[in-house]
């Protein structure tokens, strides 16, 4: 057997067990350390920074005398485990925090959708209710002949003898419309109907556009005063001039 060869083989055979005695021996070390056995009096931390072991031995640490210093348990492989762990555990925190995340969304959702639900019921829910009320409570159905007469009694009719002298294109204003407030238009309509002749009156000629206008301008003031007349006084008042529009349809009596 070649010599050289031989004590290379020894010697590395020798390294081999050292580490090997040095690894076992860290570890009982720092678990001996941990439970208190053979006097040993322990400060704990992670990496056993801070460890003191009275005991005998030397060659345990790093730096020689029996673990003073307390580097005995931390390794180059120890360390890579314990990063390795670490960076493990945070990607499970990360995937639960995302699940929980994804649960509280689906629980949110879900209770919006009740909410809305719930909402659409209870609007279907009471308008059954007052569509039954008034069912039950509407009076009597109008007939399409009293619709036509009620539309017919809105129409405004001609003016009557008492309101309107045809001969003499004579209007007699009622009280209301006697009032300064309607001074301007009122004036305009006498003068107007006074001015109608035969040629120049119906619905095609310039005196019944005129009088429309003139009639609509007096409408609007009576509007302005609804808030302060009873309401029998507006009808009225309304009514005439509605009427006094609607004679202007027809031909001067002269």
């Amino acid at each position: 057997m070649n010599p050289i060869r031989h004590k290379k083989s020894s010697f590395m055979l020798a390294a081999i067990a050292v580490i090997a005695f040095g690894t076992y021996a860290t570890g009982q070390v720092r678990v001996d350390g941990e439970r208190g056995v053979g006097g040993a009096s322990t400060i704990h931390n992670h990496f056993n920074y801070g460890h003191h072991y009275y005991g005998g031995g030397y060659g345990l640490g790093y730096g020689g005398y029996g673990g003073y210093g307390g580097y005995g348990g931390v390794t180059a492989a120890g360390s890579t485990g314990y990063g390795i762990g670490q960076a493990a555990q945070g990607l499970g925190q990360a995937r639960l925090d995302t699940a929980q995340s994804a649960q509280i969304y689906a629980k949110t959702a879900h209770q919006s959708m009740q909410n809305h639900n719930y909402a659409v019921n209870s609007y279907y829910a009471n308008k059954d209710i007052h569509d039954k009320y008034m069912k039950e409570h509407a009076g009597p159905k109008i007939t399409q002949e009293e619709i036509d007469k009620l539309a017919k009694d809105a129409q405004p009719g001609r003016l009557d003898p008492a309101q309107y002298d045809p001969s003499n294109s004579l209007i007699h204003w009622p009280p209301l419309l006697r009032d300064k407030a309607f001074t301007k238009s009122r004036n305009k309509i006498d003068h107007l109907f006074n001015a109608r002749t035969p040629d120049n009156s119906g619905v095609d000629s310039d005196s019944y556009g005129e009088i429309q206008n003139a009639c609509k301008e007096m409408q609007a003031t009576l509007r302005g005063m609804i808030k302060s007349l009873q309401p029998v006084t507006y009808v009225a008042a309304d009514h005439f001039i509605k009427s006094l529009a609607y004679e202007a349809e027809f031909p001067p009596k002269k």
